[in-house]
């Protein structure tokens, strides 16, 4: 299971490119930046996750932090109703859901099964 942080950092990499795909970032920053940042954060702390865990073996705790980042961004786009319209969405969208939900599979597989040391 050496492998999974580049998943983790790959999935929170596209999510991220989602969501700068989708466009429209500043509108809903001036709308509603609360949830906004929240979303960024969520796919942010998989990235930071997975980058440090390229230097050093990928540890229980940095899964669950990307476990979190997910699971955030899963409860704001509510993606286990979103996941039924996901032909109608436009790409970006699918990327940021797709991704947040592989994404947090992956994380919880690195949280069961951590690196050796």
């Amino acid at each position: 299971m050496k492998n999974l942080k580049y998943g983790v950092l790959g999935f929170g990499v596209l999510g991220l490119v989602g969501l700068l795909v989708m466009g429209g970032l500043m509108d809903s920053l001036k709308h509603d930046a609360a949830n906004t940042i929240m979303v960024l954060a969520g796919f942010a702390a998989p990235i930071a996750m997975g980058v440090m865990g390229l230097k050093a073996p990928f540890k229980r705790w940095q899964g669950i932090v990307a476990l979190l980042g997910f699971a955030l961004v899963a409860v704001k786009f509510r993606a286990w109703e979103m996941i039924k319209f996901i032909s109608l969405m436009p790409m970006g969208m699918k990327l940021a859901i797709i991704s947040c939900l592989v994404g947090a599979v992956v994380s919880a597989i690195t949280v069961a099964v951590p690196e050796e040391s």
